[in-house]
């Protein structure tokens, strides 16, 4: 129930992704400067697990996971599983997309459920880099280098969700000339404040889009935006804004 877009220029590029949960998750705490094996980044805190789905660390390396739901098996009673979230802060401290997949070629990702999971980094020969890989509980798979946008789950209906969503895409940005601003207002998107489960910007009965966070990876420094999304009714709050110099 997430959607993840980006963005690149020269001198940088921006990731975006809304986090969308079920209403009975417990909060997240706003991106915070953190540590993880001496390599200084940014990120969100999902309280009940203690992990993360979107991190930025001050290499220029940006990392985002996704629930793969079509492929998610029921957890057995008694067996040990391992949050993605924590999975995803274990890289926390990969300095390239190089790192992150021998990382992932020596950690089992067995224990974890589903997931996809994308990097972000400007260390290739062409500048920046986007690179894809998808855990379905029987290998992984990647890294793909070139996946397309938007990059979408959900829970429910997963086909006619992630349709909806890329048609709103080609809608919004496609046709928008104003660059990753486009992008922050397709994030936004709720049928002109009328969200369903169907807009990016989503909301149904059992869950809804709780984050929006913007990243920016520049030369010089790392920029974390993050916009809670309040209930329905309740008017929007200040975005956290959070930097690190690289």
């Amino acid at each position: 129930m997430c959607t993840l877009t980006w963005w690149s220029a020269p001198d940088g590029y921006e990731v975006f992704f809304n986090r969308d949960e079920l209403r009975t998750r417990g909060g997240a705490a706003p991106p915070s400067l953190q540590i993880w094996q001496g390599m200084r980044f940014l990120a969100p805190l999902d309280r009940p697990s203690g992990g993360t789905w979107l991190l930025a660390n001050q290499a220029g390396v940006t990392l985002a996971i996704l629930n793969l739901y079509e492929r998610e098996l029921p957890e057995i009673p008694g067996a040990v599983y391992r949050s993605r979230g924590l999975f995803l802060r274990s890289l926390a401290d990969c300095r390239s997309l190089e790192e992150v997949a021998g990382r992932l070629g020596r950690d089992p990702v067995n224990h974890c459920n589903a997931f996809t999971l994308l990097g972000f980094d400007q260390s290739g020969a062409a500048g920046f880099r986007v690179w894809r890989w998808i855990h379905d509980r029987e290998r992984l798979s990647g890294p793909d280098p070139d996946p397309a946008m938007p990059v979408c789950s959900s829970s429910v209906d997963t086909v006619r969700v992630v349709e909806a969503r890329r048609r709103a895409f080609g809608e919004i940005v496609r046709h928008d000339r104003s660059g990753p601003e486009s992008l922050w207002a397709f994030h936004h998107f709720d049928q002109g404040g009328r969200p369903s489960a169907d807009t990016v910007l989503m909301c149904r009965p059992d869950a809804r889009t709780l984050s929006i966070s913007r990243v920016r990876v520049g030369p010089d420094r790392v920029r974390f935006a993050y916009e809670e999304i309040p209930e329905a009714g309740v008017g929007p709050g200040e975005p956290v804004i959070v930097e690190l110099e690289r």
